[in-house]
């Protein structure tokens, strides 16, 4: 374990830090979105100073709106601390950087979250898996957001925009409890495939109907998922969105599944 990775652990034992911030919709959303591609990091410098640094990396293009106005305004609304979007030179990638202390124990310390690699292990906090239902879905609406796919199927079989939501995961807990979750209101196709080196989860939800119950008890945040579901549901009365990286793509194997 790493020197500041230790003293972290030792200062949230201690109870240094005031760790009892309240379970909110927003709150879940934000830690859904570090779920869904985020990291959290602790390192210390050359110098001696530490950082606690939080990021939430997406789509240059695709994820712009969600990165450099709707999740920076979420952080200083719920923190008071500035989020940083930066562009990476070399990709078509952004990611968000978050530096502060307190939010970094307020994740780490009040909800357990690991730091570092996370892909395999991640899961939906225990506080939050007890908690009340909207703050499940706020978890899940974050996940979506920054780890979800909307796929609209075209084919001239549809009268219209045929919707799906994909999730993919590399973490079995997670998958898990995305199943116990969704399951309970939607139906789900699953399933377990290996990706290279690591086991793959989907999970998708067909249908514009469970579209349109996804955006009454969920709904998406960011953008470019909206974007698609206007096209499958407006014009339709009374609807309106709840809520104003993509690492893993939509895959074309969906268009021709049942």
């Amino acid at each position: 374990m790493k020197p500041l990775a230790r003293r972290l652990q030792i200062e949230i034992k201690q109870k240094k830090y005031n760790l009892a911030m309240e379970l909110n919709e927003k709150l879940c959303e934000f830690v859904g979105a570090i779920i869904g591609d985020g990291c959290i990091d602790g390192f210390t410098k050359p110098s001696g100073l530490s950082n606690y640094h939080i990021s939430i990396t997406g789509d240059s293009n695709l994820d712009k709106d969600y990165l450099t106005e709707y999740f920076p305004n979420l952080v200083k609304k719920m923190f008071n601390v500035k989020a940083n979007p930066s562009f990476r030179k070399t990709q078509t990638g952004l990611i968000l950087n978050i530096y502060s202390k307190m939010i970094f124990y307020l994740v780490t310390g009040r909800l357990g979250m690991p730091i570092g690699k996370k892909t395999l292990t991640i899961r939906i906090p225990e506080v939050i898996m007890n908690s009340e239902k909207q703050f499940l879905y706020s978890t899940i609406r974050g996940i979506a957001d920054t780890d979800g796919c909307v796929y609209l199927d075209k084919r001239k079989a549809y009268k219209k925009p045929y919707a799906r939501i994909h999730i993919v995961t590399c973490s079995k807990p997670l998958f898990e409890q995305l199943k116990e979750i969704l399951g309970e209101e939607f139906s789900l196709y699953v399933r377990e495939s290996m990706a290279k080196v690591n086991m793959r989860y989907d999970i998708v939800i067909y249908g514009n109907k469970q579209l349109e119950k996804w955006m009454k008890l969920i709904g998406f945040s960011n953008e470019r998922h909206l974007k698609k579901v206007r096209k499958v549901l407006e014009p339709l009365e009374g609807f309106e969105p709840p809520t104003s990286g993509l690492q893993n793509p939509c895959y074309s194997h969906l268009a021709t599944e049942a």
